[in-house]
């Protein structure tokens, strides 16, 4: 049987902490579904399926190998509270949740495949407490998990007995998530500090490379936080006004997050789960970098773009550098525009559900942008 085990969470955040536990119990059953050896998890092939390809039972087991990098980095924990959106978007709308707390591991999965690939693509070394997985299994079979795990939630929108009608418009949210976060994972490749963006440092230049990071970070980050959003007020059977409000104020939320992203990794996360300066390491153009080189005189851009650009080989200037960022004030600049971004959203949300208690929305927001790390 598949094992999937959760770190410790922090304990002020204890409905994030029954989220945390709901979502990794939903992941196990819906990667294990057996629970036979050998067999394969009804999410990668069904019963009829491995049949009708011939599939022998000396391959099977190769065939549910294919996973193992995903179970790895499900392994080390997570704060999983992705799936919460579905869950909080579902019950606003008035749905019951508790008969659909399987929906919990979507969004779980899809993340945690894209922790695989993302990593691929930007050489990271660590992550969640350990190395990256392909450190451990080599890149090839990596990438092959990572985008594997992609398509592994299907088996959720097939056999959810929901109404073809329902089911198509969750498939719509489904693909169309995965088609814009590569289109803003695409992006966000090409924000390099070696860019020919980055050639025109004049305010007017900078604004051309903010826009850039602004827009990666909405379709990388905040489509997908839409996209669980929508479908959890469509498995609530909301109307296509609640749909639509929900999926603005947590693509809303997803991009401000990003940018928090951007914060701590400039900042450092308490635990020391994740590398910190390493996207000042790999040269990735982010919003704490536009800030620091609009706040510079125009002479002195040019001279810190080449200590940003020599920072990517060089420890002394790296740790130079970041200490410089964290210290200059553009991280709480970065916090102050996630958080008035989230507070103008959740304002447009009260209209459209004037009588909902949306305080535990606008608690786990805070906890999103603020208080989890």
């Amino acid at each position: 049987m598949v094992a999937i085990e959760r770190k410790p969470e922090p304990p002020p955040e204890t409905f994030l902490s029954r989220a945390n536990g709901k979502t990794f119990e939903a992941v196990r059953r819906l990667l294990d579904r057996t629970g036979q050896r050998p067999c394969i998890s009804s999410s990668l092939l069904s019963d009829t399926e491995a049949r009708a390809l011939g599939i022998p039972a000396s391959v099977i087991s190769s065939v549910q190998d294919l996973s193992r990098p995903l179970f790895d980095v499900l392994n080390r924990g997570g704060k999983g509270w992705r799936g919460y959106a579905l869950a909080i978007c579902c019950e606003i709308v008035g749905g019951d949740f508790d008969r659909l707390e399987d929906w919990l591991a979507f969004s779980e999965i899809l993340h945690a495949g894209s922790l695989i690939v993302d990593d691929v693509e930007d050489g990271a070394k660590l992550r969640r407490g350990g190395p990256a997985c392909y450190l451990v299994y080599g890149t090839p079979s990596a990438i092959n998990s990572g985008t594997l795990a992609y398509f592994q939630v299907q088996f959720l929108i097939e056999n959810s007995g929901l109404s073809e009608g329902r089911k198509a418009a969750i498939y719509k949210e489904y693909v169309d998530l995965l088609r814009i976060a590569h289109i803003g994972q695409g992006l966000d490749l090409g924000l390099s500090i070696a860019s020919p963006m980055l050639l025109d440092l004049s305010d007017s230049g900078i604004a051309v490379v903010e826009e850039h990071v602004c827009v990666s970070h909405r379709l990388k980050t905040g489509v997908p936080f839409r996209a669980f959003a929508r479908i959890g007020a469509t498995l609530g059977n909301g109307s296509a006004e609640e749909i639509t409000a929900l999926g603005d104020f947590f693509l809303a939320l997803g991009t401000a997050y990003q940018a928090i992203d951007d914060v701590i990794n400039v900042a450092g996360l308490h635990n020391n789960t994740k590398e910190r300066g390493e996207d000042l390491r790999t040269g990735r153009i982010t919003l704490p970098v536009v800030h620091f080189l609009r706040a510079a005189a125009q002479p002195q851009r040019e001279i810190l773009l080449a200590e940003f650009q020599a920072a990517t080989t060089d420890a002394p200037t790296h740790g130079r550098l970041l200490d410089s960022l964290a210290g200059s004030g553009v991280l709480d600049l970065c916090r102050t525009q996630a958080r008035l971004a989230v507070r103008s959203e959740l304002r447009a949300l009260a209209r459209t559900f004037p009588h909902a208690d949306l305080q535990p929305l606008h608690e786990f927001a805070t906890l999103v942008i603020e208080d989890y790390y």
